[in-house]
């Protein structure tokens, strides 16, 4: 069996060299072209794409422009991607037959990091499976430097990891600034993460170019986390229940930090909108407000309901599909169908003939009825009575 990044086609070729069955893998919501794979139905009216910034909640301009987005998605990875992942795997696996076939036929299920806890409802389809939060149950120990200051920490203590993608010694002075001179001036312990030296250090900001967050978050002095909106962080921040300070700077960040808005644990500040007043006023209302931390702790309670653990799950469905050889009683019809098909095309089409054909018929019809009323309308008097006497 092998795992694999579900939109990186290529790797495909392993499964038809080895004779074995896949299972998918999505870190984030389903793509456009991944929900072709199983299946399965995600209407644009509702279900936004990971990338747009949208939460359920859309109005008209941004239904609309999700509609286009996630169109624009289909076509740029049918058409450009997907025909460049064939190129990769005719180049290392001659002999094998076509990337779609063997998509269609080894690909099982799609395990995503996805909770109900954690996103909005969604149809999903039998061989979608819910893994969101197999990562997080088990905080990483904390070294005792580490522990005694948290623990130390009696006003709190604030959280500043922007994960290993942004490095914050690279952001400019300016904007760093923004971040330190807040934290300086408040009244609680800072770990902030920081590749090297931070110039003229606060004395109440640790900093380190690594933390365990997971176990950070997990503390109980722990009263804040500024994050830059990350999937991972965003499950860990939840899972823990502990309110966030989201400043999102690309790419699935700014919809992740939507939702967490849309759930009211959390405050959303891009990056490229950041200023002094707006962090500070964001910080603090945070810290103070007491419902973002009630919002917090109740979907914490959601995400942490769960009817097994995320990896016994992940576990089952693997020694599902070994058991039976596959799960393609799982899988749709609509996984296979054409689109004409899939949207009724063929259907609206002939229903359209028949109602077209029925038209033509009662038009035919009423012009001969209406004709033959009208021809005898409009004979003469003398003509009826001439008919008569003969």
């Amino acid at each position: 069996m092998i795992l694999t990044y579900a939109l990186n086609e290529a790797y495909l070729g392993l499964a038809h060299h080895f004779n074995t069955r896949v299972i998918g893998f999505l870190p984030f919501s389903n793509f456009p072209h991944a929900d072709d794979i199983t299946g399965n139905t995600a209407p644009y009216s509702y279900v936004p794409i990971p990338f747009g910034g949208f939460t359920q909640n859309m109005n008209f301009f941004q239904r609309t422009a999700n509609t286009l987005a996630a169109t624009f998605m289909r076509l740029l990875h049918k058409f450009y991607l997907f025909p460049q992942q064939e190129e990769i795997l005719k180049e290392y696996f001659p002999q094998a037959p076509p990337l779609r076939q063997i998509q269609n036929d080894r690909v099982d299920i799609l395990f995503t990091n996805v909770h109900f806890g954690i996103e909005s409802p969604r149809p999903k389809t039998p061989n979608i499976i819910h893994i969101g939060g197999y990562h997080v149950q088990k905080p990483e120990p904390l070294e005792n430097n580490l522990k005694r200051y948290l623990e130390n920490s009696k006003q709190g203590v604030v959280f500043l990891g922007f994960g290993t993608n942004v490095k914050t010694s690279e952001l400019p002075k300016g904007r760093l600034d923004i971040f330190v001179n807040c934290l300086a001036k408040s009244k609680y312990n800072v770990l902030f993460k920081y590749e090297g030296i931070l110039s003229n250090q606060p004395k109440n900001i640790r900093t380190s170019d690594w933390f365990p967050q997971r176990g950070i978050l997990a503390h109980p002095h722990t009263k804040l986390f500024i994050s830059h909106g990350g999937k991972s962080s965003l499950d860990e921040s939840l899972y823990f229940g502990v309110p966030t300070l989201c400043v999102s700077f690309y790419g699935d960040q700014k919809k992740n930090c939507a939702d967490m808005v849309d759930y009211g644990y959390a405050i959303h500040l891009p990056y490229q909108d950041l200023t002094k007043e707006s962090f500070e006023k964001a910080f603090t209302t945070l810290l103070e407000d007491p419902k973002y931390n009630k919002n917090a702790k109740f979907r914490a309670s959601l995400f942490r309901e769960q009817e097994m653990d995320p990896l016994d799950r992940a576990n089952f469905w693997i020694q599902h599909i070994y058991k039976f050889k596959g799960a393609k009683h799982l899988k749709p019809k609509a996984a296979t169908m054409p689109l004409y098909q899939y949207f009724l095309l063929d259907v609206l089409l002939f229903m359209l003939f028949i109602m077209l054909l029925l038209s033509f018929i009662t038009y035919k019809m009423m012009k001969y009825v209406i004709k033959c009323f009208c021809g005898k309308s409009k004979r003469s008097p003398q003509q009826n009575k001439g008919k008569k006497a003969n």
